[in-house]
């Protein structure tokens, strides 16, 4: 298991367009990936189960992932948080 803190810099927060691409990402691989956020522990695989973190630009956010690729899995995540989106 591996744990990494990430904070949304994005000016929108977590809204659907970055949401969609966790789940796009973490989708790709057989590790389990959970965010973190306010007591709520997500599956991040899940569209629905992001939508409701509702985090806002400066919330911090833990990334869990367990499984065989659970590394690239955690780096390519965290880098969609540094990246901000895209946006």
């Amino acid at each position: 298991m591996i744990k990494k803190k990430v904070t949304v810099t994005n000016k929108l927060g977590l809204h659907l367009r970055p949401c969609t691409q966790i789940v796009r990402a973490s989708q790709k691989y057989t590790s389990t990936l959970n965010i973190q956020f306010n007591q709520l522990d997500v599956n991040a695989k899940s569209m629905l189960d992001l939508m409701q973190l509702a985090a806002e630009k400066g919330s911090e956010l833990e990334l869990v992932a367990n499984g065989a690729d659970e590394r690239q899995l955690i780096k390519d995540i965290a880098k969609l948080f540094q990246d901000n989106f895209g946006e």
